[in-house]
């Protein structure tokens, strides 16, 4: 009998590389701003996938600075933390990914 029809897929481009966090600076004792390599959309950022390590404090609210700058506000103070993980929804940003604080 007949062969089933087949259906080739050509051409298109490829998805462009999600945001990832670039830099996290302290701005206050409980408050990060994360720098992102592209815009991102701040609603859309889980507040408590951000933590904060040794001290392990998370995320309470995200608010957009700039299209690639959000402010991160933590549920303690994160002086004496070196590192900030996002392990958030995929999608809209990298996840997971850790960059330093500085």
């Amino acid at each position: 009998m007949g062969r089933w029809a087949q259906r080739r897929r050509s051409g298109g481009s490829p998805s462009p590389p999600l945001p990832a966090m670039i830099a996290a600076i302290i701005a206050d004792d409980v408050i990060l701003q994360v720098t992102y390599d592209g815009p991102v959309d701040a609603s859309l950022l889980v507040p408590s996938a951000f933590q904060s390590e040794p001290s392990l404090e998370t995320g309470v609210s995200v608010d957009a600075l700039t299209s690639n700058i959000v402010q991160v506000t933590m549920t303690g103070i994160i002086a004496a933390d070196v590192d900030l993980t996002y392990d958030g929804p995929r999608g809209y940003v990298q996840t997971p990914q850790t960059v330093a604080i500085t």
